[in-house]
C-alpha cells in the first residue's frame, strides 16, 4: 500500500473551505503526514491583451495576496497548531501553480473542493478542481459541499 506521508490542502477561502480542512486534518492525524495548505492568487496575466495596465494588475495581486496571507495567519492560529503544518500563498494559474507544487514537494496525495451548485461538466473541464483531477500524477480526495 503507498504510503501518504505530504498532503497538499488546496483552498480558496470559499465556503467549502472549513470542511476541506477538516477532512485534510482528519486524515492527516490518523497517517501522521505533514500538511501544506496552499491558496493560490489567481495572476491577472490573461488579461494583458485587454490593455489593463501591468501596474494595476501587480496592485491587485499584491492586494488579495496580503488579504490571503492575513487569512492563513488566522487558520495558522486557530485551526493548525501543529507544528506539521506549512502554510502557503502563492500567485499564478490556481491548477498549474498546485500540480507544480506537487511536483516539487513531494506530495503524496491532494485534497480539494467541489461546488455542488456548479455544473458538473464545469467542474470536470473547466475548473481548478477539474484541472488538478485531470492533470494529477497522484491520488486526489475531493470533498464535496
Amino acid at each position: 500500500m503507498a504510503e501518504i506521508e505530504k498532503i497538499l490542502c488546496a483552498i480558496d477561502f470559499g465556503p467549502m473551505t472549513g470542511k476541506i480542512l477538516d477532512y485534510t486534518k482528519t486524515i492527516s492525524t490518523n497517517l501522521d503526514a505533514e500538511i501544506y495548505i496552499l491558496y493560490v492568487v489567481h495572476s491577472l496575466d490573461f488579461i494583458e491583451q485587454f490593455s489593463v495596465p501591468q501596474s494595476y494588475r501587480e496592485e491587485y495581486e499584491k492586494q488579495i495576496t496580503e488579504q490571503a496571507n492575513q487569512k492563513v495567519n488566522e487558520l495558522k492560529n486557530n485551526f493548525f497548531k501543529q507544528s506539521n503544518t506549512k502554510f502557503i500563498v502563492k500567485t499564478g494559474n490556481p491548477s498549474k501553480v498546485i500540480l507544480e507544487f506537487v511536483d516539487k514537494n513531494n506530495i503524496d496525495l491532494i485534497v480539494i473542493g467541489a461546488n455542488n451548485k456548479k455544473d458538473i461538466s464545469d467542474f470536470l473541464f473547466g475548473s481548478v478542481g477539474g484541472k488538478v483531477i485531470k492533470l494529477s500524477k497522484i491520488p486526489v480526495l475531493v470533498v464535496k459541499s
